[in-house]
């Protein structure tokens, strides 16, 4: 009993049930939750999402292991803001901005086919389409078609990156070839915004993607954004350099370790 209690209380009790439920016992899994045949289910972040078990991404946040950092910083802006979902997967943070009723628009980007069906299917499921543009393209250095590495068990491992990402991954990768856009394109589709927050997930093409972002001619509004860190492919410092020099000169740190997330804020 000790040794549940501290495995728990070392693990917190959202990833002791997903470790023991979920990586544990697949039968437990097909019992406790594939029984009661839900389409959609309530995240730990509040909105509903279409089942998809097979998926880590979706188990994640299922469970609300991505914690509480951008989910909590989009709900307390108090101003009108604009929010710009890049790597939105299935639209875990496109729908909790917009439960916030000061977000005027969600622009949300997801290139991967079957990622970006599941990310429309949970935007109307939650009936707040009037509020979102959906594209289903990747944010990049030019216009024009690419090939991006899929892992199928788990969608938010998406890459364009694929030669840093999956050095010492053995698991099955599939590709796909997708449409990207360089910050012309980006700038029409954003359109005139104030206020804008970003949030960057794009699995080691972060630094591609903010680079066009300050180009673009929206820039100067964009006031905060959301990126990820991994040990394993970000240059840290240089990143944090690069918006330091365009006037970003506050960084809070969400979770430790090798892979975590960092909010880059204006004065």
């Amino acid at each position: 009993m000790r040794k549940i209690i501290a495995s728990i209380y070392s693990f917190g009790v959202n990833k002791y049930i997903e470790k023991k439920v979920f990586q544990g016992s697949p039968v437990w899994h097909q019992r406790l939750f594939k029984a009661a045949r839900a389409e959609y289910v309530p995240s730990a972040y509040g909105p509903l999402m279409k089942a998809n078990w097979g998926d880590e991404t979706f188990k994640m946040c299922y469970f609300g292991s991505y914690g509480k950092g951008l989910s909590g910083f989009l709900g307390k802006i108090v101003d009108d803001f604009t929010f710009l979902d890049i790597g939105a997967n299935q639209g875990i943070y496109t729908l909790v901005a917009l439960m916030n009723k000061k977000c005027c628009q969600v622009v949300a980007f997801e290139p991967v086919a079957e990622t970006f069906t599941m990310l429309s299917n949970n935007v109307g499921e939650n009936r707040c389409t009037s509020r979102v543009k959906l594209v289903n393209k990747a944010i990049s250095s030019t216009n024009g078609i690419a090939q991006i590495t899929i892992q199928k068990s788990h969608s938010g491992k998406a890459s364009l990156e694929s030669a840093l990402c999956y050095v010492d991954n053995t698991e099955a990768q599939v590709t796909e070839k997708i449409s990207t856009i360089n910050s012309s394109e980006l700038e029409k589709i954003v359109g005139i915004a104030a206020n804008i927050i970003v949030k960057i997930d794009v699995e080691g093409h972060e630094e591609v993607v903010i680079n066009e972002i300050i180009k673009s001619s929206f820039f100067h509004n964009v006031s905060a954004i959301f990126y990820e860190v991994d040990k394993a492919w970000t240059r840290k410092s240089e990143l944090k350099a690069i918006l330091e020099d365009h006037g970003f000169n506050h960084f809070t740190q969400y979770g430790r370790g090798k892979h975590y997330d960092i909010l880059a804020c204006r004065a």
